[in-house]
């Protein structure tokens, strides 16, 4: 098969002056194809593979694979002359981009496992017993059930009500300091953090609801780089 007869893009691929064409098409077809690994990736990180079957896959990437293989075929008639020809170029890059995104996926599904895997041990005995164990000043206070994150933080939330809610993580501080954490207090009046041995406590002020009730976000474990102490 010649290459006059095995393209259907043979009046697209002219010399020099289509090469900008040429590119073009080839840089849209890449980004095609890098926008749909970056979105499908993020969705199993965020819920895994499962929502997603992997037959999936080789239905939805023809349509990008298509684009690309345009791209590839115009690029080698505009710049080479010449081409292996379309489909032989399409069938190549299909399979290259199918293992390029299962491949992606895995990575993915393997994180988004991962991910889980921390959220569920992040509040294992010993962070909640820390969390639950935070002195309480009076029946003001109401201590939801902690809960963990993908970083394998583990969050309990208090809502205060009174006078106190206003400056609760003040008085956390304080009460944190004279059990002997060291405490700091550079975010106060809205966040603070303290450090004793191995453990470490952020707290950050929430939201106060219309009938006085603020939100204290009070959390432990993980990696503290990415923990949140400012207020909500």
């Amino acid at each position: 098969m010649s290459d006059d007869s095995s393209s259907p893009f043979d009046d697209l691929d002219a010399p020099p002056p289509r090469r900008l064409l040429a590119l073009a098409a080839l840089g849209g077809g890449a980004l095609t194809v890098a926008a749909l690994g970056a979105v499908w990736g993020a969705l199993t990180i965020a819920y895994g593979a499962d929502p997603f079957p992997w037959i999936a896959v080789v239905i939805v990437i023809s349509i990008p694979a298509m684009l690309l293989a345009i791209g590839i075929d115009m690029t080698l008639r505009a710049f080479r002359g010449r081409s292996p020809g379309y489909w032989p170029v399409a069938a190549m890059t299909y399979a290259l981009v199918l293992i390029a995104m299962v491949t992606l996926l895995k990575a993915a599904d393997e994180q988004y496992v991962e991910q889980t895997a921390r959220m569920e041990a992040a509040c294992g005995g010993p962070n909640t017993e820390l969390l639950r164990s935070l002195p309480s000043f009076d029946g003001s206070v109401a201590a939801g059930d902690p809960t963990g994150d993908r970083f394998g933080v583990c969050t309990l939330t208090l809502k205060v009500q009174g006078v106190r809610s206003g400056n609760y993580v003040g008085h956390l501080s304080n009460a944190l300091a004279a059990q002997g954490w060291t405490v700091d207090n550079t975010g106060l009046p809205t966040a603070m953090s303290a450090s004793r041995g191995g453990d470490r406590i952020f707290a950050s002020l929430g939201a106060t609801d219309d009938q006085g009730v603020t939100s204290v976000d009070v959390s432990t474990g993980g990696e503290p780089a990415r923990i949140s102490i400012g207020p909500a």
